[in-house]
């Protein structure tokens, strides 16, 4: 049974690490993009995000644990990282091309 403790606490600083992630993503987006409805989504959907955050954090708390500060910067490098390399500001994002490129995803995936 320990090790399903164990295991479980894992996770959740697994799932911390992708909050801290979405985080850094969710804070430069409304930012980047061109579509003010798009920018609000974004903004709504960080306030939703920080409480997830807070979440998995307390979560954590309740077993005697910590989020991994390791986990936790790696992931908001590499999303800040991502979100400067992949989006400039040459080259908005409006609605249109997200879901284009959300539409280009989905149908190269494998089943």
């Amino acid at each position: 049974m320990r090790d399903l403790q164990e295991q479980l606490t894992k996770y959740l600083a697994d799932a911390h690490s992708i909050e801290v992630q979405a985080l850094a993503q969710l804070r430069t987006a409304p930012d980047i993009v061109a579509d003010p409805e798009l920018s609000a989504m974004y903004r709504e959907h960080l306030v939703e995000t920080e409480a997830h955050e807070r979440a998995t954090r307390l979560a954590l708390e309740a077993r005697d644990a910590k989020p991994s500060r390791t986990k936790d910067a790696v992931m908001a490098v590499g999303a800040r990282a991502l979100s400067t390399r992949t989006i400039s500001p040459r080259r908005a994002i409006t609605r249109s091309s997200s879901r284009n490129a959300c539409a280009r995803s989905a149908a190269t995936r494998r089943p």
